[in-house]
């Protein structure tokens, strides 16, 4: 006798009986184990689940004859497929495949496009690929040459007509996870960064690394050679986690990436200059990227410049103006000319780094009884500000000028 029941649905009680004189005793067994629902010659199953399915007798024992008798029934229990999925991780360019074997009764089975999530937080699709059936039951697709974009979540999906007891779910489906071993994903574009003098400075890249702890090395850019800073004083080396926008097969996914940052103390003159990174995650050869570091600027137009009250004199005078600080050491233009000349004259004043500081310096070899133009500007090795606004001031009379008058 055959009882055929979908996961979930309630069996009838199955009564066991038999005429023996002077007396029988029965029980159920289920392969070789005595059936703990059955109560003399009544099996009371109630709802079946698939773990009840298979043969159940009913032994009939005469205690005085010794003789046995017995009937058996097969209970079929219909549910829908689970999924026994492989896939083997691999490096970048290696062969992977995945398959996907689905076990339920009725063992008929529709499948359905593999759907290819990203390895992000919200599982993005990327995209879904046809089935390729190796028989009946299973299912797989094989990637050759794979990169980091293969990685992620493969979800198997079938139906055997049969849907869940508990969810009402008709198609089922199940995942397997896939990571491809590839070098660092450097997603951040910026190569250069700005620091001011005396203060610290700071470059950082963001790359992306898949599941592999990256290895980072920094290295100083000096005359064409490079210096290891890992042990370095006057540098700080630092590692964080981050959100980062990577690619995968045209869709753009954020995934847990790295943030890689150098600290220089101190900036000087000798600092502002090209760092190369080295991004190892000991997959496919490591990634090099060079970022430089550069002065903030151009360096503020100097202010307030002014003569000073009393120090005019026949053929010198005394300039101040004060000094911002923006970026590499500075030299101070002030430019001057007679009122009624074309050309100016130029003299240089290097003051290294300053910060609203007030300054001076004294213009000689002026002509006396003359009237000047001044204005002032200042520069570094990488760039220099706008021209302050010009200031006129006339240099006191001398005693022959006054003589000839």
């Amino acid at each position: 006798m055959v009882y055929e029941k979908l996961e979930g649905e309630s069996v009838p009680d199955i009564n066991c009986s038999a005429n023996c004189f002077p007396g029988c005793t029965q029980v159920w067994i289920k392969g070789v184990t005595a059936v703990q629902e059955s109560k003399g010659g009544t099996l009371t199953l109630q709802k079946v689940y698939r773990d009840k399915a298979g043969d159940y007798t009913c032994w009939v024992n005469n205690t005085e004859s010794k003789s046995t008798g017995c009937i058996s029934i097969n209970l079929i229990v219909k549910y829908p497929p689970v999924f026994t999925m492989k896939a083997t991780n691999t490096s970048k360019g290696g062969r992977v495949v995945i398959s996907c074997l689905a076990s339920g009764v009725p063992d008929n089975y529709t499948f359905y496009k593999w759907t290819h999530l990203a390895p992000d937080e919200s599982r993005t699709l990327v995209r879904e690929l046809e089935v390729k059936r190796v028989s009946g039951s299973e299912v797989s697709f094989t990637i050759e040459g794979a990169t980091y974009q293969d990685s992620g979540f493969y979800v198997c999906k079938a139906s055997n007509g049969i849907t869940h007891y508990s969810t009402g779910q008709l198609i089922m489906e199940d995942t397997v996870s896939l990571w491809i071993a590839d070098q660092p994903i450097i997603t951040s574009d910026v190569r250069y960064f700005d620091a001011e003098g005396g203060k610290s400075g700071y470059i950082h890249i963001e790359f992306y690394s898949g599941i592999i702890q990256p290895v980072i090395t920094w290295f100083l850019v000096k005359n064409g050679t490079m210096e290891l800073l890992q042990n370095s004083s006057g540098f700080g080396i630092y590692l964080s986690t981050v959100r980062v926008e990577i690619q995968y097969y045209q869709k753009t996914v954020q995934c847990l990436g790295y943030n890689a940052r150098l600290e220089v103390f101190n900036v000087h003159e000798e600092q502002f200059t090209s760092n190369k990174v080295e991004i190892n995650n000991s997959f496919a050869g490591p990634v090099f990227r060079t970022l430089e570091l550069k002065p903030r600027g151009p360096p503020e137009t100097p202010a307030n410049l002014s003569v000073v009250p009393d120090s005019v004199t026949t053929h010198s005078l005394q300039l101040t103006w004060i000094g911002f600080h923006e970026g590499a050491s500075q030299t101070f233009a002030i430019e001057y000319r007679e009122a009624a000349k074309t050309n100016w004259l130029k003299k240089s004043e290097p003051r290294g780094l300053v910060l609203f500081v007030i300054l001076n310096t004294t213009i000689t070899d002026l002509k006396d009884g003359t009237k000047y133009e001044f204005r002032i500007y200042s520069e570094n090795l990488f760039n220099r500000s706008q021209v302050s606004s010009t200031i006129n001031e006339t240099t006191k009379i001398g005693l022959c000028s006054l003589f000839y008058l």
